[in-house]
């Protein structure tokens, strides 16, 4: 005999009372495709005040984000739905006393947790959004006042913030965000910002974990990969702004340790590596790959590769990049040593260095196209670029077309200075008004094979000593139509 439909009404009621998950009762938007749901956690400056105790509604909010994500993950445990958020009202901080005496360096004593914030557990939780105020005149911020690190994710989960500040990190890798195995995206209006550490001060990246930077990572400090770290089958797509980071080492912006960077649309700007390579990205590793689709490099600063650093197999594609006011003392722009580059459409302006002011190209192959390296400027020699062999390994540069002008060497290759390597000038290549003592254009030593194209013109370039070229008795240049004089030969 079937049920009234009253008695109906009544077991159904029972059930949910019951056994339904613990759901904020307010807390419920319509998702396309499942339902979201919704937590509340409010801190300091909060209209109102929050206590673990509470259900995490709007009317009744957390004091933590960990006791929702407790909350979350009993919930999911219970009921599959496709999203969680975290809405954040105020300032969510780490109350207990700062550890003190910890130099930069030694973060061993520093507390031993994971983070003020962890997401670990495969399958645990639904993709989870930490979400802040949409109001421009305020941020929400989670700080973790130099006790720890502040957010913790691995086992294959999928994590973003939105209008929202994370700071305050401390950690050996990722004081601001730890990734293993699983997804961060920093999405618009959101920082991480003002964290320190030794592999990654900002973010680290590890276990094939992905990070999507749609925000800004601004103001960290680590030993290596002061902003960002990646290492192993990690990617990084970076659309948002990597700026004022530092490292000690290098990696000033990025560190990639044989992972891949997507940068599209990007801007790494005026980072530092004090005391080794790359103030914008260091990658090392034949794994490393870099590729630039339209980005913005400059103002960063490092001994090797001011704004990039390539090393030991690594790869970079470029073709869209303008990198500009960016120092060094060999590769104001970029450095290669045993790595490759292609480059397409590349500004590569007004960087200094004491050799290479645009790139330093060691034992590596580089092939540029619709390139225009100009205004550079170096207190030695290669003024655009430097070319050199390292361990019996020769630099080689194909030019297929593009320009290089208006660079100048305190000494030789206003242009470019070829060392025991080969430069191929091909198409209608131009290299004009550079400024050097030796090789106002072009400054080639011992052992350099030189090919330059009939349709490639070097002109108007300025030197004591061959204005146009300056090259060694026994470097291999088959003299063209052009150019026809300001060639000196030394023997």
């Amino acid at each position: 005999m079937k049920p009234k439909t009253n008695q109906l009404f009544i077991i159904i009621s029972i059930f949910t009372l019951f056994f339904a998950p613990n759901l904020p009762a307010n807390g419920i938007s319509q998702g396309s495709v499942s339902e979201d749901y919704i937590w509340f956690v409010s801190g300091e400056g909060a209209a109102v005040a929050g206590d673990d105790k509470n259900p995490g509604t709007a009317e009744k909010p957390l004091a933590s984000v960990q006791q929702a994500l407790t909350l979350i993950r009993a919930a999911y445990a219970g009921e599959r739905f496709k999203t969680a958020t975290i809405r954040i009202d105020g300032n969510i901080s780490y109350t207990e006393s700062k550890p003190a005496g910890i130099a930069l360096a030694d973060f061993s004593e520093a507390p031993r947790y994971l983070g003020m914030i962890v997401v670990q557990g495969q399958g645990a939780y639904p993709a989870v959004v930490l979400r802040g105020s949409s109001d421009p005149r305020r941020m929400d911020t989670v700080d973790a006042g130099g006790n720890g690190r502040v957010l913790y994710i691995e086992d294959g989960n999928n994590v973003a913030i939105e209008n929202l500040t994370l700071r305050g990190g401390r950690a050996n890798t990722g004081a601001g965000v730890y990734v293993s195995g699983s997804r961060f995206t920093l999405g618009r209006n959101s920082f991480v910002q003002d964290n320190e550490g030794g592999f990654g001060g900002g973010v680290c990246i590890e276990e094939e974990g992905i990070l999507v930077i749609h925000g800004s990572v601004k103001d960290n400090k680590a030993e290596n990969g002061g902003g960002v770290a990646l290492r192993g089958k990690a990617v990084i797509e970076l659309y948002g702004t990597v700026s004022g980071n530092y490292a000690a080492s290098s990696g000033g912006g990025i560190f990639l340790d044989g992972a891949e960077g997507i940068i599209s649309g990007g801007t790494i700007i005026g980072n530092e590596a004090r005391g080794g390579s790359g103030g914008g990205v260091y990658l090392q590793q034949k794994e490393a790959v870099l590729v630039i689709n339209r980005a913005d490099i400059s103002g960063n600063k490092a001994r090797s590769g001011g704004g990039i650093f390539a090393v030991a197999g690594a790869g970079i594609r470029v073709y869209s990049c303008v990198m500009r006011n960016n120092d060094s003392r060999a590769g104001g722009a970029a450095a290669l040593l045993n790595a490759s580059a292609v480059l397409h459409d590349a500004d590569i302006s007004s960087n200094t260095a004491v050799n290479g002011g645009g790139i330093l190209i060691a034992a590596s192959f580089v092939s540029m196209s619709g390139c225009v390296i100009q205004n550079n400027s170096v207190t030695s020699s290669g003024g655009g670029i430097f070319a050199g062999i390292v361990d019996e390994v020769p630099a080689e540069i194909i030019m297929l077309d593009g320009e290089i002008k208006d660079n100048e060497a305190e000494i030789s290759g206003g242009g470019i200075y070829v060392m025991n390597s080969t430069f191929n000038m091909t198409g209608k290549s131009v290299i004009r008004n550079n400024t050097a003592v030796n090789g106002g254009g072009i400054y080639a030593t011992v052992r350099d094979n030189i090919n330059i194209s009939e349709n490639a013109q070097i002109e108007g370039n300025t030197a004591k000593n061959g204005s146009e070229l300056f090259i060694i008795n026994n470097t291999n240049y088959p003299l063209g139509a052009n150019p026809a004089d300001g060639v000196y030969k030394e023997d």
